[in-house]
């Protein structure tokens, strides 16, 4: 899932969107019950054990209605949480609200639950456009959105509590995703006597995409600023007016400043101009 914060912001970038095509399949299904394909499966072979017409529908549906087309946005959480609390019936409450040890339960909870054949299917349909690279987002690798132990390789590059922030969100997708999709609706209402299920974050995926990559390129201008710049600012240095004139600064030097063209990339000049901007305003 992650190696670096590219990986991650990856992954963070595609989480609202697969959600949002996702969490529609139950309702866009309602209509295909009947469609031939499911019902030569229960002439053949009968539903498997735990599941009905409407789940093997819903998984075997690939396509969207179009009048869920809208929900695909980075700004549609607020509208997937109505169709969350819908399948839910109301057995919901904010992600935010979650503390970590709580949405770990409720995630084995789901997992326990999951249904194999419903994997199944979700790994072997095929992309309608024939593309053989695409991997239905219902299915294990989508339903989890990869490993949080892996976020434990960026704790030196972003703050404790924007990384902490991160783990929760993304435990409440993964937890929406694999009720919705992985657990039969039988066992759905089991689940749902005794247990409440995350909503989706409210803070879009693209606003915490933006702050983890600030978070990394300001722990990485301090890290810049530390060893080429420390020495002679060791109290800080107040900041020029703007981004392109502190990166000019850095870049070109000015009076007894150096240059740092030749010991810096450019990456590395934007993040400790940055930084530098930002300890200015907070203060040093």
């Amino acid at each position: 899932f992650l190696i670096d914060l590219d990986g991650f912001t990856a992954v963070m970038a595609v989480m609202a969107p697969l959600f949002a095509l996702a969490l529609i399949w139950p309702v866009a299904a309602e209509n295909c019950v009947d469609s031939p394909e499911v019902g030569l499966l229960q002439t053949q072979v009968g539903l498997p054990q735990g599941l009905s017409s409407l789940d093997l529908a819903r998984a075997k549906k690939i396509v969207p209605g179009p009048q869920f087309l809208a929900a695909h946005s980075g700004h549609s959480n607020e509208l997937l949480n109505k169709h969350l609390l819908r399948i839910s019936a109301g057995k919901a409450k904010r992600c935010e609200d979650f503390a970590h040890h709580e949405l770990d339960g409720v995630l084995d909870i789901i997992a326990a639950k999951a249904h194999d054949v419903l994997q199944g299917i979700y790994e072997t349909n095929q992309h309608p456009g024939g593309d053989e690279t695409w991997r239905d987002p219902r299915g294990r690798e989508g339903a989890s959105l990869g490993d949080t132990a892996e976020l434990d390789l960026l704790e030196s590059k972003i703050p404790a509590d924007l990384l902490d922030m991160a783990k929760l969100e993304k435990k409440c997708y993964d937890a929406a995703m694999a009720f919705t999709h992985s657990v039969p609706d039988k066992d759905k209402k089991e689940i749902l006597i005794n247990h409440l299920v995350p909503l989706l974050p409210v803070r879009p995926a693209h606003e915490t995409n933006s702050l983890l990559q600030q978070g990394a390129a300001l722990a990485d201008g301090k890290k810049i600023f530390d060893s080429a710049c420390a020495n002679c600012h060791s109290g800080g240095v107040d900041a020029l007016e703007t981004f392109k004139d502190n990166v000019d600064i850095v870049t070109n030097g000015k009076g007894s400043m150096p240059a740092s063209a030749d010991k810096l990339s450019k990456k590395e000049i934007e993040e400790v101009a940055q930084y530098v901007m930002d300890q200015s305003e907070k203060g040093w």
